[in-house]
């Protein structure tokens, strides 16, 4: 799903002996866990200071301007989620900014730009020749391959 809706940090603490209210702490402390839908691509712009210094306070006005959108919103395809990260270890090779798990250092604009194009892109194609739906199509995603019908957290080998 790309987030984590109430019913499955229930469900995940439940399996796991926790308390909701435990894990849902949990889930709004850290960064790469959301709470709420997000795009199919999640935008982290470096906010540290050596990124500030490099320039991700420009950067990340560029993104803004060019998605139409502020911090903490996603577009209206449902592709983009932009948001800040606190620092992402890359102070050397700045300014920084990571897309999903991917990093990609000493940005320049015209690179983000390219970037965001080979984006959708690339979303374009696998709506087109694998049919991934989304946010963008009003599609849904197809099932993954290997989960158990039963429990969306459950692969048919019983590992989570």
């Amino acid at each position: 799903m790309g987030w984590l809706s109430p019913e499955a940090v229930a469900e995940v603490a439940e399996e796991l002996e926790l308390e909701p209210n435990a894990l849902q702490q949990l889930v709004t402390f850290y960064e790469m866990f959301h709470d709420h839908h997000v795009g199919r691509y999640v935008l982290g712009v470096c906010s540290s200071l050596s990124c500030y210094l490099g320039g991700s306070d420009g950067l990340l006005e560029h993104l803004q301007k060019r998605l139409g959108i502020a911090r903490n919103e996603t577009t209206p395809d449902g592709l983009f989620t932009l948001h800040t990260v606190e620092c992402l270890g890359a102070c050397d090779r700045a300014p920084a900014m990571m897309v999903n798990e991917e990093y990609y250092e000493r940005l320049t604009l015209e690179e983000v730009d390219r970037l965001l194009e080979e984006l959708r892109e690339k979303a374009r194609r696998d709506v087109e020749t694998r049919g991934l739906g989304g946010a963008e199509t009003g599609a849904p995603l197809p099932k993954a391959e290997g989960w158990d019908e039963g429990s969306p957290s459950q692969h048919k080998d019983g590992t989570l």
